[in-house]
């Protein structure tokens, strides 16, 4: 074994070997020549790459075979090709959790580094905007939760909400070709149906405000998996590109592009953010209902404001700003009639 080379470097040797030789039946020890490991230190490597959830077959006379990754979520998967600044520096694959949320939380309160991501194949507690529940089967989404330190006040999470759309959105359009939008102020849709969402919470502490970045992505759900009060209105990207994604490489995409856009927003590039919102807003010239403390509005959306909310022309005439903390927005059929999208 090579001096000074630990365990995990072992594994990960084996690995890159055996990804090379994908789909090829390999004699262990033909592993160990290549990565200067010892026979044992190989075969000790293999086992850890099951466990991580890596499928590597076994046949008689004891070669092996790499498979890929099966359905699991790995976080080496994820990262081995991410090149960020801060988003993905540390991440973790959970199995089942009550909420990515709440062990994002643990970790950031615990002084865990800004960036760190927290990913779980099942939460039975996922939570969304306003206390509702996040609908998705165990390995059928993506599920992550992200600690973030930006210079902002609690006050200001919207800033990061709408950065964080912007880069979902995205990332959902180029890597994929969904025609992703955002609806105001934290879903992000294909076709009118919610295929994504966020959710952030801010917390004041001693050493200045915390952070954490929820989200929830329907990858490889199926409509008839959706509970029937949100069937009509849910998708999944499967449904929509007709082929399930591979979900590392869906959550290596996510986090780059988070990663980018956050570094706009550190920036204080709050117009370049605006701009790039309006263009993929499904909300702005719509026309909407909203409900804001047992009240309904009803009237057209006029303009959105990263720092206050919804700026609507209500049907009596009266322009009012509505606060994404305060309202629930419900889209309406006669949308977009009588005013031009803004581009």
């Amino acid at each position: 074994m090579a001096i000074g080379k630990g365990t995990r470097a072992v594994k990960w040797a084996v690995c890159e070997a055996l990804r090379k030789r994908a789909g090829e039946w390999t004699a262990p020890a033909e592993l160990a020549a290549e990565t200067l490991d010892a026979p044992a230190e190989v075969e000790r490597a293999v086992e850890e790459l099951r466990a991580d959830g890596y499928v590597i077959g076994r046949r008689r006379g004891g070669k092996i075979r790499f498979a890929g990754c099966g359905d699991r979520l790995i976080a080496h998967e994820i990262t081995r090709d991410l090149k960020t600044r801060i988003i993905g520096g540390r991440v973790t694959v959970l199995e089942r959790v009550a909420s990515t949320n709440d062990a994002a939380w643990q970790e950031a309160l615990s002084g865990a580094p800004e960036g760190t991501v927290i990913f779980a194949e099942e939460q039975t507690a996922g939570r969304g905007r306003m206390g509702r529940r996040w609908f998705s089967p165990p390995r059928s989404g993506l599920l992550f939760s992200v600690v973030l330190r930006p210079e902002l006040e609690v006050r200001q999470s919207h800033l990061l909400t709408v950065a964080s759309a912007v880069a979902v959105a995205e990332a959902l359009q180029e890597r994929l070709g969904v025609p992703a939008r955002i609806r105001w102020p934290n879903d992000i849709t294909v076709r009118d149906r919610k295929v994504a969402g966020l959710l952030v919470e801010g917390r004041s502490l001693a050493t200045g405000s915390a952070f954490v970045l929820g989200i929830g992505v329907n990858v490889r759900v199926r409509a008839r998996e959706f509970p029937p009060e949100i069937r009509e209105t849910a998708t999944s990207l499967a449904a929509e590109t007709g082929t399930p994604p591979e979900r590392n490489d869906l959550a290596c995409a996510l986090l780059a592009s988070l990663d980018r856009w956050y570094g706009d927003l550190r920036l204080g590039e709050y117009g370049h953010i605006a701009r790039r919102w309006r263009r993929i807003s499904s909300t702005l010239g719509e026309r909407v209902m909203l409900l804001e403390s047992g009240r309904e509005f009803r009237g057209r959306v006029l303009d959105l404001s990263l720092e206050d909310g919804l700026i609507v022309r209500l049907d009596e005439g009266v322009t009012r700003i509505f606060h994404p903390s305060t309202v629930t927005l419900r889209q309406m059929p006669e949308r977009r009639r009588g005013l031009t999208r803004r581009r």
